[in-house]
């Protein structure tokens, strides 16, 4: 297949295999990469945030991509499934989202959580890093949070995780902040501290800075503590530091009130 781009732009490798259809996961596209079956020109591209220009051929699989000046195909050329069209992040089939739908979908949420929460009898605590109190911010705009809202923390140093919320200095070493472990530890810690029935927990990557090939930008793991029985979720958002931090929000309550039903 051919994907477009505007000349002088370039698409992330992950970003790219997902627009391409190769996999609509981000995590297993990653073990894609990591494995080694994913090659650009001809040689093995092991790093996720690999940056694919104009000429680059990909091949994955039985995928086989190659990566097209939008002004090589005639101007009344008719879009056909097997071509994507656009500037990073904006191929044709799956445009970004815009602010102001990013914006209805978090008041949605936050506004059912509310709710939900209100009739529910349980109380609810949250510790936060790379959403920086936006969640416990959200919530407590509305009237009556205090039915069930207990209390929250922000936490973005790993003294202030292993002080405030006792996670492990050895969890912290081994796995670092931004890990499933350290979530799971920030929500347990969080939900005993304030005494609460459930707790929610976020620790990520929001850019634009502090990604690495391990994890980049818009690695996030939310973690939930439902009265000692803990989960959590590995995410990868796409998207300005504003965006991830907001996605972030969604996402946590949405796994929450997965609880709720």
């Amino acid at each position: 297949m051919r994907f477009r781009l505007i000349r002088g732009d370039f698409i992330q490798l992950n970003q790219l295999l997902k627009a391409a259809g190769v996999d609509d996961d981000y995590i297993r596209i990653r073990h894609l990469i990591r494995d080694g079956k994913v090659s650009v020109n001809n040689e093995t591209i092991l790093r996720v945030e690999h940056e694919v220009r104009i000429g680059d051929v990909v091949r994955c699989l039985k995928h086989h991509i190659i990566v097209t000046d939008k002004d090589e195909l005639s101007r009344d050329y008719v879009p056909q499934q097997n071509i994507r069209h656009g500037k990073l992040n904006q191929w044709k089939y799956k445009p970004l989202q815009d602010e102001k739908t990013l914006n209805r979908r978090l008041r949605d949420v936050s506004t059912k959580f509310h709710k939900k929460m209100l009739v529910s009898n349980l109380k609810v605590a949250f510790a936060e890093s790379c959403t920086g109190g936006m969640i416990q911010s959200y919530l407590t705009a509305y009237p009556g949070a205090s039915a069930y809202f207990n209390g929250g923390v922000v936490v973005y140093s790993n003294q202030s995780k292993e002080i405030i919320l006792g996670v492990k200095s050895r969890t912290l070493l081994k796995y670092g902040a931004v890990s499933s472990e350290t979530a799971l530890e920030m929500a347990e810690g969080v939900r005993k501290k304030f005494h609460s029935d459930l707790a929610g927990a976020v620790t990520g990557v929001a850019g634009p800075e502090g990604g690495t090939p391990e994890k980049p930008v818009g690695t996030v793991f939310i973690a939930v503590d439902d009265r000692g029985e803990t989960r959590f979720r590995e995410l990868h958002i796409n998207g300005k530091r504003d965006v991830v931090r907001k996605e972030t929000v969604i996402a946590i309550l949405n796994f929450m009130l997965e609880k709720l039903k």
